[in-house]
């Protein structure tokens, strides 16, 4: 398989790129070697490989899970101009289904 100037144009235009004309040759030949190493890939027989997130088999170390700062939620209730059920009440913001206000 090969990509013509023409290909190379109309995948600028679908990817919404602006490329320079004379930069259309560089990018063919660029495309064609990508095509090219796809091609010798597909001939490599992947029945037997599993498929895998990361080329090394690592394991992340994780540290203990301890609490490193009190819990401040109660003292911040307390600062907040209404509560309830350990909850912050604001006030309702949106207008009600009859309010003519909304510019219809």
């Amino acid at each position: 398989m090969s990509v013509s100037p023409e290909d190379v144009r109309t995948v600028a235009r679908l990817a919404q790129l602006a490329i320079a004309p004379e930069a259309v040759e560089d990018l063919q030949g660029k495309m064609n070697n990508i095509l090219c190493l796809v091609e010798e890939m597909n001939r490599f027989d992947t029945k037997e490989v599993l498929p895998m997130a990361h080329s090394f088999e690592l394991c992340q170390r994780l540290r203990e899970d301890e609490i490193t700062q009190e819990d401040v939620s109660l003292s911040a209730m307390k600062l907040a101009p209404c509560s309830e059920a350990n909850l912050y009440l604001v006030p309702w913001v949106m207008p009600a289904s009859d309010d003519k206000t909304r510019g219809e």
